[in-house]
This record gives C-alpha cells, sequence and structure tokens, in this order.
C-alpha cells in the first residue's frame, strides 16, 4: 500500500488498483470527483498490463505499467502532472515522453519521471523544484533536464518543494559544473550562476514528501518505503 496526502492507493494483483480517500480532483481516477471512505476498484485503464509502481501526490496520482507507460489524474492547475493547460482529469490519462518510462513520482505540486535516456520535471517550481536551472513558476508539459541524461539516473523522489534524485553510478562533475558547462555551450540556459536553482538548490528540505512503493517482482521480497525527503 501507498500512503501519501490524502489518497491511499493499494495493489491486492499486478493488474488491478483500488483507490480511497479525498478526491476533489478526480485524484483517484473513479470519473467523479467524490470522496470515498471504503477502497474502490478502479476501472481498467491500461489494457491489463501488469503494474511496476504507483505515486501518489497532492490530489495527483500516476500508475507505471512494466512495459514504460504512464498513466496520471488529479489536479493539473500547474502542470502537476503535464497535461497542458487541461485543469484536472478524472480518469487515468496516459502521458507521453516519447521514451519508455522506468519511474515516476508525484510530489505536492510537481512531479518528475525518469526513462531509459532522461530525467523529465513539469509542475510548479518557484523553488528551483523542477532542476531545470530557473526559479520557473511552473511548466505545464515534461521537460527534460540538460543534466543526468543518457541513462545516468535510476530512480526520482518529489517532495514539496524539493526533489532528489539516484543516479546509477557516482558522479564526477557535480551538477551545478555540469550546468555551467551547459551554459557555456548554448544550451538554452541563461544566466545560470545568477539562477542558483540547480539540482541542489532543488534538494532543500521541505517536509510534505510522498512515499513509492515499487511493485516486488513474483517471489521477491517486498521492499522498504521509500522516504521522499533527504
Amino acid at each position: 500500500m501507498m500512503m501519501t496526502g490524502q489518497t491511499d492507493i493499494d495493489i491486492p494483483g499486478r493488474g488491478s488498483v483500488y483507490v480511497t480517500g479525498r478526491n476533489q480532483e478526480g485524484q483517484l481516477g473513479l470519473g467523479h470527483r467524490s470522496d470515498t471512505t471504503l477502497f474502490q476498484l478502479m476501472p481498467p485503464f491500461c489494457h491489463h498490463a501488469p503494474i511496476k509502481m504507483l505515486s501518489a501526490g497532492c490530489n495527483t496520482s500516476a500508475t507505471l505499467t512494466e512495459d514504460g507507460r504512464v498513466f496520471v489524474r488529479g489536479d493539473n492547475s500547474v502542470g502537476q502532472i503535464g497535461l497542458g493547460e487541461e485543469c484536472f482529469a478524472l480518469e487515468p490519462r496516459e502521458l507521453y515522453v516519447g521514451q519508455p518510462v522506468t519511474w515516476v513520482s508525484c510530489g505536492y505540486h510537481h512531479s518528475a519521471l525518469v526513462t531509459e535516456e532522461d530525467v523529465y520535471t513539469f509542475g510548479r517550481g518557484q523553488y528551483g523544484q523542477l532542476g531545470q536551472g530557473t526559479f520557473l513558476f511552473a511548466a505545464d508539459l515534461p521537460k527534460a533536464l540538460q543534466v543526468f541524461h543518457h541513462g545516468s539516473v535510476c530512480q526520482v523522489t518529489c517532495g514539496q518543494g524539493h526533489t532528489a534524485l539516484i543516479t546509477r553510478k557516482a558522479e564526477v562533475e557535480s551538477p551545478e559544473e555540469s550546468w555551467k558547462s551547459c551554459s557555456s555551450r548554448d544550451c538554452g540556459t541563461s544566466s545560470v550562476e545568477e539562477e542558483t536553482s540547480d539540482i541542489r538548490q532543488g534538494l532543500i528540505h521541505r517536509a510534505h514528501a510522498s512515499v513509492q512503493f515499487p511493485i516486488p517482482k513474483e517471489g521477491g521480497l517486498t521492499p522498504e518505503p521509500q522516504e521522499g525527503g533527504l
């Protein structure tokens, strides 16, 4: 089971999702906005593909399937589920980024995805939590980071106003130096030294972190929950 914010999600089987709790923005994905006090089975939405993991933020939820597809629902007022100008989604909507997704995390008002090649962030970013090198107030579509690419990241987690990630191996160059190097090559960022909202700024602790539970493989041990804060 995964519990965060005001929404609970449970997976009794690898192809079924049960939800309960607050639902004012449709974050339960049941097609309505009424709260529930008992677990409800979500209607099929991914052609019965095995579920890999779930994440729930503040009035948002996301489901990741084993074949790399992400389905989101709930509040999108600041782009936190990546659906552009749509205000909310009452039912699961597939979010396309052009690559299979391997990890997903919903934070308070922002989210992040890891693919085989890149890390994407979207939603509110006024504290630098999107890691895009600027205090961008909101990004309503997934945007790839200019650092941590080529498959270097394996996991990411989003909190209230910060983001943390795990790389596959120790990095020789710090994210700050990577941003400066990128800026010198005209990678689309400006005044990086003035806008010091790099990945390390995005690690500023602000409580209210979400918890993700990857679904164990058949016969495997259930993993310990991974706290969204550092």
